[in-house]
C-alpha cells in the first residue's frame, strides 16, 4: 500500500514542479504579449511612412493617430484602440505614442507597458521603432 509519507513526498514534488512551470509560463506569456506591441508599432511606423510620402514629413502628435490608422473603442477589435485621449495596442498591454524631431524629418513610435504582466517584463517595458526601422531594445523584438 501507499503510506502517508510517500503520498506527502509525491505532493511535495508536484508542488515544486508546479512552481517551476508557473514561472516559465509567465515568462512565455510576457514574451507573447510583446507581439501585441510589435503589431501596433509596425502599423504606426507604416502609417508614418505613408504620411511622409503624402505630406513630405512625419506626423508629430499622438493625437493624430486616428487620422493615420483605423482606431476602435474596444480592445481586440482592431490594431489600435482608444480610451479617452490614450491609445493602446490591440490587446491593451501597451500604451502608444508618436514623437518627432520638431521638423518632421524623423519619428519614433513608442509602446509603453500598461498591463501588470508587461510591467514585470524587465527590460521590455518600453519598446520603440523609428524612421530607419531601428528597433529597441533589440532583445524585445525577437
Amino acid at each position: 500500500g501507499l503510506t502517508l509519507v510517500e503520498l506527502m513526498v509525491v505532493v511535495a514534488i508536484v508542488g515544486i514542479l508546479a512552481v517551476i512551470a508557473n514561472g516559465w509560463y509567465q515568462s512565455f506569456v510576457r514574451e507573447a504579449n510583446r507581439a501585441d506591441a510589435q503589431t501596433a508599432l509596425l502599423a504606426l511606423a507604416n502609417a508614418q511612412e505613408k504620411s511622409f510620402i503624402a505630406n513630405n514629413g512625419y506626423t508629430d502628435l499622438t493625437a493624430s493617430i486616428p487620422a493615420m490608422i483605423t482606431v476602435t473603442s474596444t480592445a481586440g477589435q482592431g490594431i489600435i484602440y482608444q480610451v479617452g485621449t490614450q491609445f493602446f495596442s490591440p490587446g491593451g498591454h501597451y500604451t502608444l505614442a508618436l514623437t518627432n524631431d520638431g521638423n518632421a524629418n524623423t519619428h519614433t513610435v513608442t509602446a509603453t507597458a500598461a498591463s501588470a504582466s508587461q510591467l514585470a517584463d524587465t527590460g521590455c517595458t518600453a519598446i520603440t521603432i523609428n524612421e530607419t526601422n531601428q528597433r529597441s531594445p533589440e532583445r524585445c523584438w525577437r
